[in-house]
């Protein structure tokens, strides 16, 4: 799963309480605690960030096959990040939280250069901080690969980006959310979505990589939705690095291409070959109403908790998603990383949305001074789904008659049309 809707732009995925603690009156100061770990000091919060970041990058190996030419890597400095904390911290006490959010920032943004160069995932490449990241200058490198930090209305926002001399385009690059922040697979992850720009941005390599091959990585799990006989139905954030997936129904896992992509509304299809065992029904979205009981199905944590598919229980929170996205329904049943692109089904054991994402704790935390959200996750409404299936002419059950069913029977049903998909 990745956060699409609330990205943390601050390039760390990771749990961060703060507290409002005066020490004096003239100089408030807060604390931070790290997935439960308090610090005495934020500046001993970011060395402890920094020594885990450090050590991941320690495991990770040289890539065998790295893009020909020159890359320079270019950072902001102090003052570009300035605004860019300041919006993340503007309800701490200041300039003590700016300060603590400058500084970490800085650090983040200069181990995952050092990820970069650590893996040698470019022929040659030199790390360079400086004001103007909007829109920097390459100089006479062949690739840059910067930390863009720009305003959306008032509040700025950071991403990761990558660029080929001559060309005007610019591709993003990002971590994998379902990855575990600071962990080597964490930064792999980035390293596989920069290499992967730069090969959709035509780069060359020795050995003559193609887009959606890129080495020495590991992909991201979601989960998917059986259609018809021939399509499952994703996020595209699921399969967004690779041509063809991998896609395993409780018993078999077969190869799967991807055959269309909605960036903009997080959806994908991809081909399948294997016979299903059954197929989904989707209930149209304008019937559903705040409050209603739902089931989420999928395969999340992959690799951590039981490879069976995962049941989790709720209700419809809210009929539209963050600033009043009216694509999207707001949903209280638990997910993780990997439910993403799975179904939320109703208690007919219909599909009445996509599961996509969750509210990004980091962002709230920050934004409202340690005020951790629960339960607050989004899927993307079956009026978008099959708006979508329609363009690409494949066909799909309608829901029929209601008939109240019990958790375990839907997840009987959700069984045969759930499935997980592995990007590779």
């Amino acid at each position: 799963m990745t956060s699409r809707l609330w990205a943390a732009t601050i390039a760390a995925p990771l749990l961060l309480l703060t507290s409002c603690q005066p020490v004096n009156r003239a100089q408030p100061r807060f604390t931070v605690s790290i997935d439960g770990v308090p610090y005495p000091t934020p500046e001993a919060a970011t060395a402890a960030r920094q020594s885990s970041a450090e050590t991941a990058i320690a495991q990770l190996p040289a890539e065998g096959d790295p893009i020909l030419g020159h890359a320079v890597i270019v950072l902001p400095d102090r003052d570009r990040l300035r605004p860019f904390a300041f919006s993340r911290s503007r309800t701490l006490p200041q300039p003590a939280a700016t300060d603590f959010f400058i500084s970490d920032n800085q650090m983040l943004e200069r181990e995952t250069a050092n990820a970069l160069m650590k893996n040698r995932t470019f022929e040659t490449a030199l790390v360079h901080e400086q004001n103007d990241v909007l829109n920097p200058d390459m100089g006479a490198a062949d690739y840059m690969v910067w930390f863009q930090v720009f305003p959306i209305g008032t509040v700025w926002n950071g991403r990761w980006m990558v660029r080929r001399a001559g060309s005007t385009a610019s591709l993003p690059a990002v971590f994998d959310p379902g990855k575990k922040a600071f962990s080597a697979d964490w930064y792999e992850s980035f390293i596989k979505s920069v290499r992967e720009a730069a090969l959709r941005l035509g780069a060359k390599t020795a050995q003559g990589a193609k887009p959606g091959t890129a080495t020495a990585v590991h992909g991201g799990t979601g989960s998917g939705i059986i259609v018809d006989a021939e399509h499952v139905l994703t996020n595209n954030h699921v399969v967004a690095a690779c041509q063809t997936a991998k896609v395993f129904d409780g018993a078999m896992t077969s190869d799967a291409p991807v055959v269309a992509r909605d960036a903009s509304n997080d959806l994908a299809l991809i081909k399948i070959s294997a016979h299903p065992r059954g197929t989904a029904a989707f209930r149209d979205s304008s019937g559903v109403r705040a409050g209603e009981t739902i089931v989420v199905t999928g395969f999340p944590l992959n690799g951590l908790v039981s490879s069976e598919m995962a049941i989790t229980t709720g209700s419809v929170t809210a009929l539209k998603g963050p600033k009043d996205d009216s694509r999207i329904l707001q949903i209280s049943a638990p997910i993780q990383p990997g439910n993403s692109g799975g179904p939320a089904l109703d208690t007919d054991g219909d599909v009445i949305g996509v599961v996509s994402s969750t509210l990004n704790s980091l962002f709230v935390g920050i934004a409202t001074g340690g005020v951790i959200p629960q339960g607050v996750n989004f899927a993307i409404k079956t009026g978008i789904v099959e708006e979508f299936l329609d363009a690409n002419r494949v066909h799909y059950e309608k829901a029929g008659a209601r008939h109240e069913m019990s958790t375990p029977d839907i997840a009987d049903k959700a069984r045969k049309f759930t499935v997980r998909v592995d990007c590779h």
